[in-house]
């Protein structure tokens, strides 16, 4: 008997350690910091092996709706010996959308998670505070502002970048033409500009506004600000008055010299509408210096064109009519043809811009005259003196008096 309790206690010892040293795993997970939508995050299982060898191990992940991986789902790792610790593999994990998610992995019967939160993308939403004046003309010297209003209405910080830029016609007097910060989420933030107008024609100011992930809102990207249309000022006319005209230099009644017009805008600048028109002054003389701008397609002006062509010499006025840049009726070709000027007389006895009544006597200066005003003007004129002659003969000759020279009998 006592052989059979010695046989069996052998057994056991030589047994035991085989049945209570089966292999066994221990399975962990990194923590998984916030990502914000459309990024991506790693995350790594930790298997231990202890107890006896453990063969074909494999760790498999369980992702929920809203996550994605690139790579397989299942990965082996294979044969594992006890105190073997295996971190080789791995999932590249991408959050497709906000919210807080948990994944599973196992790893044979051992099961682990993870938490993960997405943010939402980061959404800047600009909204117009102070607008410019785009009612009513800006005057020179006028100011006129802009404040914009930036909130960040998404789950992620964003770089916010907001750019102002307004045409050579307006100076920005207050603010930053170039503008970044950050916008961390449900954070708010605002800019401000000023403006004072230089110029007479219509101005722009434009605006950008872009946010380094995420998307922006959409936002006036344009304003437009009116001129006024007044002369601008200069050093010899501060007052941006129009100095007083004489015939040899309007554009009125036969034409100017070129050099009493508004200048008009250099050509290639930016305009605004286009087809806007405003007067401008050619290179030309006399009444060829006239001119019209006009705002092209591509939003720049165009070349100065002229209004009137040169006209045929009049020597009865003191205008520049053929556009060379001499009074008419101080030329060569003029002289003696004013009337009541004698053909030696000087130009200085017979002002620019006058004309001396006929000389009692002379025929040939009063045809000049009435030729002087145009074939039509001559016909109406010799009309009137027809008309006055046929008058007066019908009061002597026709008319029946009561007594007197041409009484019928």
């Amino acid at each position: 008997m006592r052989f059979f309790a010695a046989f069996a206690i052998a057994l056991v010892l030589l047994f035991a350690p085989s049945a209570f040293a089966a292999g066994s795993l221990t399975l962990s997970l990194n923590s998984l910091d916030a990502i914000s939508s459309g990024d991506s995050v790693t995350l790594v299982p930790t298997v231990s092996a202890s107890g006896d060898t453990v063969s074909n191990v494999q760790v498999s992940v369980s992702l929920p709706s809203g996550l994605t991986t690139s790579g397989s789902t299942t990965q082996s790792i294979g044969q594992m010996n006890s105190g073997q610790t295996d971190n080789t593999k791995s999932w590249n994990i991408t959050g497709n959308s906000g919210g807080t998610y948990t994944i599973t992995v196992t790893a044979t019967a051992q099961t682990s998670t993870a938490s993960l939160t997405v943010n939402s993308a980061p959404y800047i939403s600009v909204t117009a505070t102070s607008l410019p004046n785009t009612s009513s003309t800006v005057a020179i010297g006028a100011s006129t502002g802009l404040s914009l209003s930036f909130q960040n209405t998404g789950g992620a910080t964003a770089t916010v970048t907001a750019n102002v830029t307004p045409s050579s016609g307006l100076t920005m007097t207050s603010g930053n033409a170039a503008n970044s910060f950050d916008l961390n989420a449900g954070q708010s933030s605002s800019l401000s500009w000023a403006f004072q107008m230089a110029r007479t024609d219509n101005q722009t100011i434009t605006v950008s506004v872009a946010a380094s992930s995420g998307s922006v809102s959409s936002y006036t990207s344009s304003y437009t600000i009116l001129g006024s249309g007044s002369p601008s000022p200069s050093p010899s006319n501060p007052g941006g008055s129009t100095p007083s005209e004489s015939p040899a230099d309007t554009g009125g009644a036969g034409g100017g010299t070129g050099g009493g017009g508004p200048p008009g805008e250099p050509p290639g600048t930016k305009c605004s509408p286009v087809g806007k028109k405003i007067e401008c002054t050619t290179a030309n003389k006399g009444i060829c210096a006239a001119g019209t701008q006009a705002c092209k397609a591509n939003g720049t002006w165009g070349e100065c064109v002229q209004d009137k062509q040169a006209r045929s010499k009049n020597c009865l006025n003191g205008f520049y009519n053929d556009c060379n840049g001499k009074v008419d009726s101080e030329e060569s070709a003029c002289t003696g043809k004013q009337p009541g000027v004698s053909p030696s007389a000087s130009p200085s006895q017979s002002p620019a811009g006058t004309v001396p009544p006929a000389e009692t006597g002379n025929g040939k200066n009063l045809v000049d005259m009435l030729f002087g005003f145009g074939v039509i003007g001559a016909i109406l004129i010799i009309g009137v003196i027809v008309l006055a002659v046929l008058g007066a003969a019908y009061w002597f000759f026709l008319r029946k008096p009561s007594s007197g020279f041409g009484k019928r009998r």
